[in-house]
């Protein structure tokens, strides 16, 4: 397929990506997954102000910032971890840490030390 330097970006990939059915479908599954990581990570940070029996208002209060602030920051799908521990200290959190496996092995990094670092 020869690319037209004049057809807009966003439809050379639709033909693209439309290419074949396969193709088509596969696309729009690994949409679908992305779709959903970034839902259960809004969830998430609106689960654990609901927890904490807090609305968005209450955490802008705390804050220091608007509801609508809070709202696009719960529907984010990244935030630097200073951003974070900020939302999530708002909601009373304590010691929140980050905890992965790696290589068979749980390590857990506290927030306040990534957010310092980064």
């Amino acid at each position: 397929m020869s690319v037209d330097p004049y057809t807009p970006f966003n439809d050379t990939l639709d033909e693209i990506i439309n290419e074949t059915p396969e193709r088509a479908a596969a696309v729009a599954k690994m949409l679908a997954e992305v779709d959903e990581e970034r839902r259960a990570y809004r969830m998430n940070l609106a689960t654990i102000r609901k927890a904490a029996e807090l609305t968005q208002a209450d955490i802008a209060a705390r804050l220091g910032t608007t509801q609508s602030a809070v709202s696009r920051a719960e529907q984010r799908g990244d935030m630097l971890y200073s951003t974070l521990l900020a939302y999530l200290r708002a909601a009373g959190a304590q010691d929140a840490a980050l905890t992965v496996t790696v290589g068979g092995r749980r390590v857990e990094v506290l927030l306040s030390d990534a957010a310092q670092a980064a």
